[in-house]
């Protein structure tokens, strides 16, 4: 159980790139840790895994957060600039 935790807390610090396969793995990977700290096997790796796992879910909910907002500023945009500068042809 903590190898995998381990494993999915390196994949998901990649995965954050597409938040879509990041939050799950990312949440398994957390889960995974915290199974392995209770059966007190492997504590190193669980602690890593799951310090890992925490991280790629920030990293996770930072780029999700940016994107809406990137997506609500493009929108505002596109209907404030024709009021500016006039209709585009």
């Amino acid at each position: 159980m903590a190898t995998a935790a381990l494993t999915l807390g390196i994949v998901g610090l990649f995965a954050w790139i597409v938040p879509f396969f990041g939050f799950p793995i990312s949440i398994i990977g957390i889960i995974l840790a915290v199974i392995a700290l209770i059966a007190k096997k492997h504590k190193t790796r669980a602690t890593v895994g799951i310090t890992l796992c925490v991280i790629g879910l920030i990293l996770n909910t930072v780029i999700t957060v940016v994107g809406v907002a990137a997506i609500g500023i493009l929108g505002i945009l596109s209907e404030i600039l024709p009021e500016i500068y006039g209709p585009v042809y």
